[in-house]
């Protein structure tokens, strides 16, 4: 089973990276949901890449305001 974590209008910070990592340790697949005041200026596809990398995950579809990150 997936987790879902919801990014919001506080952003990226060390805990949320914190708590996707924990996520993925526990999951082997999570969600990230981004609310529009959020991601209103940003490339998602570039933002999720970075989350990726950051939290050594492999990304998955980013389809809209949702993006996929697999355990690697």
């Amino acid at each position: 089973m997936a987790a879902d974590l919801i990014i919001g209008k506080n952003g990226l910070n060390i805990s949320v990276y914190n708590e996707i990592k924990k996520q993925l340790k526990r999951h082997k697949t999570i969600k990230l949901k981004f609310l529009k005041s959020f991601i209103q200026d940003k490339d998602r596809k570039k933002l999720a890449q970075e989350i990726a990398t950051e939290c050594k995950a492999q990304l998955g579809p980013v389809v809209g305001f949702t993006l996929v990150l697999k355990k690697i």
